[in-house]
């Protein structure tokens, strides 16, 4: 097969992959702005980065280079990924630090180690500070090669990462056994950007508050004792493929607690609870979504003993919550469809009387046809769309579209009776005041007999504040109805 070329996220060079991964291969060069030409190759399976004229054996080469290792698969957009991300941090930042044990860090001041700006810290291994802690620098990296193996433990009661500006954390791992995490004070306008991550020990993932991004892209979260808290007016909240999987307490894996949001972004990512804890506390109607903004949660599962979700309904119209989710009810703006079907049990009354005055019809729902296992996700175990108690249509919300058939069965009729005349009034009182929509029923047919009556319709505030009240009456005459019952379908959701 023939190489390919890709194009490079943000840069008008090009990446050359070959299809051929076992061959030595040139992947890639750029010439940075102050002339010189950075250099990837790719050699025995890895990837070699180096900048032109620096010789293998030479110091400053042994500053420059890096071996990243090439992915499992052959997927050409994986290796892109890895060799792009590495790049642009390479290109980014003034130095590379090689951390191989504490005192690669710089030295502890009062137990905090501040790291440079514009810098690089490579991990190898299991780096103890033992109860130091770490203060990024402006646009401070920290990366290893696998989070499993490369990462920073530290027993610090306070923070082990504070941070009030941009920084990076890239297949590395930080252990907290007694604090917490994060302690991200931001303005507004900062970024934590994190990719391939791993976070554990018995302490807990700390506090972010008004960062205008907070991305985790593949991490892990395990064994903490208290979860991820957000503070204030932050921009996105993006997670994807993360795992948050409790071990022990009663945490709440992430809370947005009343902290506001432009975007809130969670897909593919595993929520695993203790009894007592909760996967995602979010404030009550949606108001961690700013105006106009929206909440998408895709690809992802709650599972465990614990509570999926706090303040969230599927009612909320700043959430999506798509069908490709487990364990977390679906947006009723995704999923709006069901019915119910309410037969009457004949007993309280057995038959209805009508005559030329409009009578209400009486459901009690005790008929043995009664189903309610295919109502809407929103409110099936928890609501219902007839009223059994007080005989009305109930909608779920302002903007809905629905369809009903009645099913009566006549059983006898007198006085000249030709027609039976069917109104869905919304006036909320005890006669017809606010009709909708009506239909009319010609009887011809010698009783008994059955009949059948579909009607659409839409519900607006005032039908959702007063129900739905169905009236029947004769043109002349009577009637007299037994066996009744009513499918009330929703179409769709007012949710947009």
């Amino acid at each position: 097969m023939a190489d390919q070329v890709f194009s490079i996220e943000n840069t008008p060079t090009q990446l050359l992959i070959s299809t051929e991964l076992d061959k030595d291969v040139t992947y890639y060069d750029k010439v940075r702005a102050d002339g010189t030409k950075l250099l990837v190759r790719g050699a025995s399976g890895f990837i070699r980065v180096y900048y032109e004229g620096d010789e293998e054996s030479s110091a400053v080469n042994a500053r420059w280079d890096s071996q990243i290792s090439l992915p499992t698969s052959t997927s050409l957009y994986d290796l892109v990924t890895q060799v792009n991300g590495y790049i642009v941090e390479v290109d980014e930042a003034g130095n590379i630090v090689n951390v191989y044990s504490a005192t690669d860090f710089p030295a502890a001041v009062a137990g905090v180690r501040t790291l440079a700006d514009n810098t690089i810290y490579v991990i190898h291994g299991a780096i103890s500070i033992g109860s130091d802690r770490l203060v990024m620098g402006i646009n401070t990296t920290v990366r290893g090669k696998s989070p499993t193996l490369d990462y920073v433990t530290s027993t610090t009661a306070g923070a082990l990462i504070t941070a009030t500006a941009d920084f990076r954390i890239v297949e590395a791992g930080f252990q907290a056994s007694a604090g917490v995490i994060f302690d991200l004070q931001g303005s507004g306008s900062e970024t934590c950007l994190m990719t391939g991550v791993r976070f554990f020990g018995a302490g807990g993932l700390g506090t972010v508050d008004q960062y205008d991004l907070f991305e985790c892209n593949i991490g892990l979260f395990v064994g903490f004792s208290a979860g991820l808290s957000f503070t204030g007016s932050n921009g996105s909240l993006i997670l994807i493929d993360t795992e948050f999987s409790q071990t022990a307490g009663t945490p709440t894996s992430v809370g947005l607690g009343v902290a506001t949001f432009n975007l809130v972004r969670i897909l593919g990512c595993s929520f695993v609870t203790v009894a007592g804890g909760t996967g995602l506390a979010v404030a009550a109607n949606g108001a961690n979504l700013n105006v106009g903004m929206i909440g998408i949660i895709s690809s992802s599962v709650f599972s465990g003993a614990g509570s999926v979700t706090s303040g969230y309904s599927n009612l909320d119209e700043e959430w999506a919550v798509d069908a490709s989710c487990a364990g977390i009810d679906v947006s009723d703006r995704i999923e709006p469809a069901g019915w119910g079907y309410y037969q009457d049990g004949e007993t309280t009354p057995a038959t209805q009387a009508l005559t030329t005055v409009p009578a209400k019809l009486l459901i009690d729902g005790a008929g043995a046809n009664s189903e309610s296992g295919y109502l809407p996700a929103s409110i099936l175990g928890t609501g219902e769309l007839w009223d059994t108690v007080n005989d009305e249509i109930t909608p779920i919300s302002v903007g809905d579209s629905y369809s009903m058939r009645i099913d009566l069965e006549v059983t006898a009729k007198g006085g000249g009776a030709g027609a039976i005349f069917v109104q869905l009034d919304i006036g909320g009182g005890v006669a017809p005041s606010t009709v909708i929509a009506d239909a009319v029923v010609s009887i011809t047919k010698t009783p008994p007999f059955n009949e059948s009556i579909t009607i659409s319709f839409f519900t607006l505030n005032t039908f959702v504040a007063n129900a739905g009240q169905i009236f029947l009456s004769m043109d002349s005459g009577t009637a007299t109805i037994a066996a009744r019952g009513i499918v009330v379908d929703r179409h769709s959701s007012g949710a947009r």
